[in-house]
């Protein structure tokens, strides 16, 4: 699981770099695939995986109705 996690968290990392470098307008221009935007994408994929944490330790997740 650990590596798993650390494989995440590299291509994460990575992508982050690729979205650091793109104007805002390219970042929350709705597109087709996967939430919206990249932005919404990407928050939902962090929102995603806070929830997994929050279920290891035993914890309920906190839910967000509305992303942006």
């Amino acid at each position: 699981m650990r590596h798993l996690f650390m494989y995440n968290w590299k291509i994460r990392d990575e992508w982050l770099e690729i979205f650091h470098q793109l104007p805002d307008e390219e970042l929350t221009r709705e597109r087709i695939g996967g939430v919206g935007s990249i932005l919404k994408t990407i928050f939902h994929i962090v929102d995603v995986e806070y929830s997994w944490i929050q279920a290891l330790m035993g914890q309920s997740p906190i839910r967000n109705t509305k992303i942006i």
